[in-house]
């Protein structure tokens, strides 16, 4: 069992790097190589040139393909978020008093807000999704407290609760145009 996180979001770049892994982690003997999983991307599912296909074909054989067991990554979260406003009322919409605010909480005026200061990782932005540089810059404005133009123009993307992260971003821009987020 491993992880790797490839050079970028192309197939053959995900395909290869993964390749690569499993050669010298299992030192090219792949028989006991049953299972690969990934999240359901397009990238990775479809069934002539994409990642699992291409590993199965450089492997000469079919591998079970097991699909987003990834999101369980986001469990928590949306645990958290039920417990603490409201559960969904449908596929883009919340009951409570933060899921309300959150469907246009990129119209909201910014306001000063309070840092919460951390050390970001070194994350090249070329090799995010929009959701992820977004998520990426709004951090980076939570850790410093200043807000860049750019980031204060741009929105997040539309709300989709089968997404957790366009909620995660969607919390994030709604605290820094709430001045008393505790209340």
């Amino acid at each position: 069992m491993g992880h790797i996180t490839p050079e970028s979001g192309s197939r053959l770049d995900v395909s290869s790097n993964i390749y690569e892994y499993l050669t010298t982690a299992l030192l090219d003997d792949f028989s006991n190589l049953i299972v690969l999983g990934c999240e359901g991307t397009v990238v990775n599912t479809g069934v002539f040139n994409d990642v699992i296909r291409r590993l199965e074909l450089k492997l000469h054989r079919p591998i079970q393909w097991i699909i987003c067991l990834l999101h369980f990554k986001k469990l928590p979260l949306r645990h958290l978020f039920e417990y603490k406003d409201s559960k969904f009322s449908g596929p883009s919409s919340y009951t409570g008093d933060i899921g309300r605010n959150l469907k246009e909480c990129e119209k909201l005026p910014l306001v000063v807000f309070y840092s919460i200061e951390w050390d970001l990782p070194g994350i090249d932005p070329t090799n995010l999704s929009c959701d992820q540089k977004y998520l990426l810059d709004i951090c980076t404005t939570l850790s410093s407290g200043v807000c860049s133009s750019d980031l204060a123009k741009s929105q997040p993307s539309t709300l989709n609760l089968a997404s957790w992260q366009t909620t995660a971003n969607r919390i994030l821009r709604l605290y820094i145009s709430t001045s008393d987020p505790s209340n």
